[in-house]
């Protein structure tokens, strides 16, 4: 047995849980499917760390979303790193973009953060600013070897994320990762899994669906796709298709600063920042950041 196996017969035992089927492993966690007392299906999951991170605040975005908007959240202790949702029967969101369908899994995306911008959050429930979220993008330093292409383009996403991120114009409690696979169709209809939980403007809710679903490959960087993106989720957030592209670039800078450990020097998604940043330009409401 191995230990991770062994964690996960403690949580079987405290939550009362049994025939456990291991289904997903990600850099972050394990998830398991159990079955409740009863037998309802529900996912534990069990980070690898033994704390959840930045899904911390998720779980209450996802309490109060509740089985509507979400899987909802059976149980949780996040100082030890276990949660116990409720379990979606249906494929990822990002397999109708897999097979072509982007236009059709774009529509369903906006209606879910449609949705969820209706939702009466409980007053008190104050995920963490987006400011403070991203902090890693505002503290990041360029090394000297990083290409001057990608040093230009992160240093105009850092000047764009500093005005946009910082807005305190409409801020709602967000998902904060609604992308493609963070969404299940379910036979009831889509809901949300892995909320990050976060303070912001609407656009945000959007713009992290321009760099998924992954495995689309050289579609996520057509022009066309990426255009037509920006005009379905432009106006439901209240920006301009440009203004759009902008929070595109500003997210896609965010994750580039994650993986760059504080010290970027190169990046895989530095050709797809510059997409977006040349693609903003090319349209009428273009600002100059």
């Amino acid at each position: 047995m191995t230990d991770k196996d062994r964690a996960a017969e403690i949580w079987l035992d405290r939550w009362q849980l049994s025939d456990p089927q291991a289904v997903a492993r990600t850099a972050l966690a394990q998830v398991w499917k159990v079955r409740q007392q009863g037998g309802a299906p529900a996912a534990l999951k069990l980070y690898h760390r033994g704390h959840p991170g930045n899904e911390r605040d998720g779980f209450a975005w996802l309490a109060a979303a509740g089985p509507a908007l979400s899987c909802g959240v059976i149980h949780a202790d996040p100082d030890k790193g276990a949660a116990l949702f409720g379990w979606l029967d249906g494929p990822p969101l990002g397999d109708l973009a897999r097979a072509g369908r982007d236009e059709e899994a774009g529509e369903i995306l906006a209606r879910l953060a449609e949705a969820s911008f209706r939702h009466s959050f409980p007053p008190d429930f104050r995920p963490i600013a987006l400011p403070d979220y991203a902090a890693k993008l505002f503290a990041l330093r360029i090394g000297a070897d990083c290409a001057p292409s990608l040093r230009a383009d992160m240093r105009r996403a850092i000047r764009l994320a500093e005005t946009l991120f910082r807005d305190d114009q409409g801020l709602r409690p967000l998902h904060g990762d609604l992308h493609h696979d963070n969404v299940i169709l379910t036979g009831a209809g889509p809901r949300a899994i892995d909320a990050k939980g976060v303070l912001g403007p609407r656009p945000y809710e959007r713009a992290n669906a321009f760099r998924n679903p992954r495995g689309m490959g050289d579609a996520l960087r057509d022009p066309a796709i990426i255009r037509a993106r920006a005009a379905r989720w432009a106006a439901a957030s209240g920006v301009s298709p440009a203004g759009m592209l902008h929070w595109a670039a500003a997210k896609c800078a965010l994750s580039i600063a994650w993986r760059s450990s504080g010290l970027l020097t190169r990046d895989p998604e530095a050709d797809l920042l510059a997409r977006f940043l040349s693609l903003a330009d090319a349209e009428p409401a273009a600002s100059s950041f």
